[in-house]
């Protein structure tokens, strides 16, 4: 296989929410000595694919991490939604934080940031997937967080709150308030932390949020044949740790049954 179709094999695992560490690995090994050589749209499916399935590949994402802060003509060739989808890769998975933090803010400097955020920005009708990536980015970068007389952090939390949510969470959130007094209804929110996490039920008080697990947050190993927390779902969730909160990932299945709101109802009283 050519370097670009290693590409495209990691990318076709990480969509269909799998993961082989060993081909991962040794994917990362070849791309390593041809890094310098890959196309930008590659590169961008190549590390999204690593960090979305939570595999660490240190001298890969450190190759490439060099290459964006040497060619800064390869940062200007990105979309939006490219460069957000790198920031966001990096934040995952480079583990130099020194030079993760370099290169995201070469990725996302402050005139794209706020063009992107503006009401009249001309990306404004860009894929839903790039908000939430951004929020993340947002909340990992402090130095990104804010413009000039203006929050890029509650810009773009403003964005994602926007997107269409789904019916899954609106069944956790009727079984959280069936384990709740009634007084503490209201105390249910879809808004976690600090960085204003948009979640699908969430209780301040406790400083504990829920996801029902989709598609985005979970993984099948293919060498053991396991259900993960994804890239996404551990990002998430180390972004809620450093605000003093716990995420915790409900499974859809066991929504509207007499077990989950045992569990649910045993995990509040212990939390």
């Amino acid at each position: 296989l050519s370097p670009p179709e290693f590409c495209s094999v990691v990318w076709c695992l990480a969509s269909e929410g799998a993961r082989h560490q060993p081909l991962f690995a040794a994917v990362g090994d070849r791309l390593c000595a041809f890094c310098g050589e890959l196309a930008s749209n590659d590169l961008v499916d190549a590390l999204w694919a690593f960090a979305a399935s939570d595999v660490a590949h240190t001298a890969f994402f450190e190759a490439a991490a060099l290459r964006f802060v040497e060619d800064a003509e390869l940062c200007r060739s990105l979309t939006f939604t490219d460069a957000v989808r790198v920031a966001w890769a990096f934040s995952a998975a480079l583990e130099n934080l020194e030079l993760q933090a370099a290169v995201v803010q070469l990725l996302l400097p402050p005139p794209l940031l706020i063009n992107a955020l503006s009401a009249g920005g001309e990306h404004t009708s860009m894929p839903a997937c790039t908000w939430p990536l951004l929020h993340i980015v947002l909340t990992v970068h402090e130095a990104l967080r804010n413009g000039p007389g203006c929050s890029h952090l509650s810009l773009c939390a403003e964005q994602v709150a926007q997107q269409i949510r789904s019916k899954a969470g609106a069944g956790l959130r009727r079984e959280l308030c069936a384990v709740l007094p009634k007084e503490l209804h209201e105390d249910i929110s879809q808004v976690a932390g600090f960085s204003q996490m948009l979640v699908d039920a969430a209780l301040p008080a406790k400083r504990i949020a829920f996801d029902v697990v989709s598609n985005a947050l979970v993984l099948v190993d293919l060498i053991t044949l396991k259900s993960l927390p994804s890239g996404a779902a551990q990002l998430r969730r180390e972004c809620l740790r450093r605000d003093g909160w716990s995420l915790r990932l409900i499974p859809k299945e066991s929504l509207s049954s007499p077990l989950c709101r045992d569990a649910l109802g045993d995990l509040l009283k212990n939390h």
